[in-house]
């Protein structure tokens, strides 16, 4: 199915120990529960047309878009710089994220999730936390039924070995409800592979799995509020990076802004391009370069007939730095922004 911008149709490791020390720490957010409601349907269908794959459909190592959730766009694969993430000498990288909508019960879709991984043979670790309406973040296990903002849940894993200077990481982040201000209702996924993968003798392995089902009722949330996805013109989540970038031409935000799965704290969004999304790459990085001239960098790379690109910009005087990865290929042409 070819995918582009809706207005075009009718028809698109910051150090991987690092990342996922901030993935596996207890978790300190969480997600509204969108309870059957006219404004809760919205919020779940506010989504360009055909720019989502439903439950079933496979995405990579043993992974498939779970029941309750529906991937936003595709599968991005990330070309990620060995420089920062791998030691000299290293096989090559393979890196890929997901975004999806959740829109179903989210201890279930989080379980059906980490159940995946642990089938591929990925025992991850970790927990959900509850952000109450004083503002308090308590472990979910802690949580009396009251008010609450956010639920998020995070299991990560990754073993190492310096035998043959291989690794293998992956991450697993749900979200639903008011962050700071901005509804999110998402599940995140990251998958990063240097050399093979394996070792004879592992140096390091995360925690110890795995990770059992987290029984009982999501807390209850408020309803989302409606959602306006940006246009050509508009300012990306305005306030929330340290430049506020606009929409070039030729662009559009397919789904609402969700949680990201790359940095504590930060933003993906997903765009879809009537031209090709390089295009649209140069366009945001012409808005970024006027104020960081020397912290930006572009990869680029051909895999399996798809044009990907990544840029990432280093903080811009603040707290927050920039991913910008795309994917063009003949029925895609799509853009993840990550703001961290």
């Amino acid at each position: 199915m070819t995918r582009h911008m809706a207005t075009a149709r009718p028809a698109w490791l910051p150090a991987v120990l690092a990342s996922l020390a901030v993935l596996a720490v207890v978790v300190a957010i969480g997600l509204i529960i969108i309870a059957d409601t006219p404004r809760s349907m919205e919020y779940d269908q506010a989504v360009a047309a055909g720019m989502t794959e439903p439950p079933g459909t496979p995405l990579r190592d043993g992974f498939s878009v779970a029941e309750g959730s529906s991937l936003v766009g595709a599968v991005f694969p990330v070309i990620e710089d060995p420089t920062s993430i791998a030691e000299e000498g290293s096989g090559p990288i393979t890196s890929w994220r997901a975004q999806l909508l959740l829109a179903g019960e989210p201890l279930e879709v989080f379980n059906a999730y980490v159940a995946q991984a642990q089938s591929a043979g990925f025992p991850v670790v970790g927990g959900c936390a509850v952000r109450d309406g004083a503002g308090n973040d308590v472990s979910l296990t802690e949580y009396e039924p009251r008010s609450a903002q956010l639920l998020q849940c995070r299991a990560a894993y990754q073993r190492a070995s310096r035998t043959n200077k291989s690794s293998t990481a992956v991450a697993i982040t749900l979200e639903r409800g008011d962050r700071d201000g901005l509804y999110v209702s998402n599940v995140s996924l990251r998958h990063v592979t240097i050399g093979d993968g394996t070792g004879e003798d592992l140096d390091y392995v995360s925690a110890a799995g795995p990770l059992y089902p987290i029984i009982g009722p999501s807390p209850e949330l408020t309803d989302p509020p409606p959602v306006q996805l940006a246009k050509p013109g508009d300012t990306l989540l305005p306030g929330r990076g340290d430049i506020d970038l606009v929409l070039p031409r030729a662009s559009e935000q397919v789904a609402p802004a969700a949680g990201s799965v790359v940095c504590s704290g930060g933003y993906d969004t997903v765009l879809a391009a009537t031209g090709t999304a390089a295009a649209i790459l140069l366009e945001l990085r012409a808005q970024l370069a006027p104020t960081v001239p020397r912290a930006l960098k572009v990869l680029d790379d051909v895999q399996g007939g798809a044009l990907l690109n990544t840029l990432t910009v280093d903080s811009v005087g603040g707290n927050n730095g920039y991913i910008i990865t795309t994917l063009d290929t003949e029925s895609d042409h799509l853009i993840m922004v990550t703001m961290c």
